[in-house]
């Protein structure tokens, strides 16, 4: 149990996959002889199936990182053995049908098999290689089926993460796109209406201008917000630093004061570098934080403070 909470504990709080792994490999090197620790993705769109993260033990070396294409026939009969949801213990030199999908050639140890499960079914394998010459037993099958439920989680917030991120890329490549074709630089334009209907929310765009306080932009979707916001920024003397945008309901929950404020290095597990923030990287300019009443209601307790 000891066990269990520990890895818990590391791959809930580190951002880097590959690093909680390792740390948590130490942990089980410690009630089992293990050689290598691997993390292998299910992607069911592709049916591609590929090592994400490895932990190595002490004396561990890394083995070949694959990545195999699978046949309808191969993807249906893993997608079968993880409904099971049972830790499959394959001895060195068998047969077993998983060890050609799921274990890098020339694999010649005790292996031990459990599927990674997320919201929508499978997402991935966990592999526990043995340390040369030595053999896993029905304790260490107890065990790892026990660990199955936190590397599951921890590989499914960074699938997440990873997705959002790719999600954010393409969103910004469209935006790219769509300006070059308007032939403009940014969404900033003539505001419509702003003679008539909108007087009135332009004489107080001019009044907060000139200010440094902050300011709340109400409005239904597709109102017009960030082009209020932008408009502020263009008429205020930070004219000429950044305007930066944040979706804020884009932003994880473990990853907002990570996102919002930075951080620096080795101030948590996974933070191999020093990170600037988007106050931080605002400076001097204008930041629009999107939708914040998205955020949870924590992190905007501390915005007060900013």
């Amino acid at each position: 149990m000891k066990l269990v909470l520990e890895a818990w504990r590391e791959l809930g709080r580190s951002l880097a996959l590959e690093e909680a792994v390792q740390k948590v490999t130490a942990l089980m090197e410690e009630r089992m002889p293990l050689d290598a620790v691997l993390i292998r993705t299910l992607d069911l769109s592709t049916r591609r199936i590929s090592t994400l993260a490895c932990g190595l033990s002490a004396h561990g070396q890394a083995p070949a990182s694959v990545r195999r294409d699978l046949t309808e026939h191969e993807l249906d009969r893993l997608l079968r053995w993880c409904g099971a949801g049972e830790v499959t213990h394959l001895p060195p030199g068998g047969s077993d049908p998983l060890s050609e999908l799921l274990l890098p050639d020339g694999t010649a140890s005790d292996v031990l098999l459990g599927p990674l499960q997320g919201d929508a079914g499978p997402i991935g394998v966990l592999v526990l290689l043995a340390a040369r010459n030595r053999r896993l037993n029905a304790e260490h099958v107890k065990l790892t089926t026990e660990l199955l439920e936190p590397f599951s989680s921890a590989l499914a917030a960074t699938l997440k993460v990873s997705q959002l991120e790719r999600d954010r890329r393409a969103m910004e490549a469209d935006n790219d796109a769509l300006l070059s074709r308007l032939q403009r630089q940014d969404i900033a334009d003539t505001i419509v209406g702003s003679s008539s209907g909108l007087k009135e929310v332009l004489v107080k765009v001019d009044q907060v201008s000139p200010t440094d306080a902050p300011v709340l932009i109400l409005g239904e979707t597709g109102t017009g917000k960030e082009v209020i916001a932008r408009t502020i920024h263009q008429r205020s003397r930070r004219r000429e630093g950044p305007m930066l945008r944040v979706n804020c309901g884009a932003i994880p929950p473990e990853l907002v004061d990570s996102e919002l404020f930075g951080h620096e290095r080795g101030s948590f597990t996974g933070a191999t570098n020093s990170r600037k923030g988007w106050f931080e990287r605002a400076d001097g300019g204008t930041l629009f934080l999107d939708e914040v009443g998205d955020l949870p209601l924590a992190a905007q307790v501390r915005l007060l403070r900013v």
